[in-house]
């Protein structure tokens, strides 16, 4: 979720983007920042796309993605939640970047 302020107050962005294609799938604007927005922007990107199960749902580990409901939400989905050893993460990033990301990913 991002804040953005507006005349009346803040405005909370829930937004799921697809790291491959790297649009935005899936996004909520409320004036609560609840766990409600990333839940339905889950959903509106599950809507348009349908992901394999086993899909990595990748977050920031706010209290929102953290809460309960979204958790079941991705369970629901059949979708994982990636927590590797920080050399595990560290050789995946340097794989991505350097074996897909700059080499080989659509500009």
């Amino acid at each position: 979720m991002t804040y953005i302020w507006a005349n009346e107050g803040w405005l909370y962005l829930a937004v799921v983007i697809d790291l491959f294609s790297r649009c935005v799938i899936g996004w909520v604007a409320s004036d609560q920042m609840k766990k409600d927005p990333a839940i339905r922007a889950l959903d509106m990107a599950m809507r348009l796309r349908t992901p394999s199960p086993g899909c990595i749902f990748h977050f920031d580990r706010g209290s929102q993605d953290c809460s309960h409901d979204f958790r079941q939400k991705l369970t629901e989905y059949k979708m994982t939640r990636p927590c590797p050893a920080r050399q595990q993460a560290i050789i995946a990033i340097f794989q991505y970047i350097h074996g897909f990301y700059n080499a080989r990913r659509r500009l």
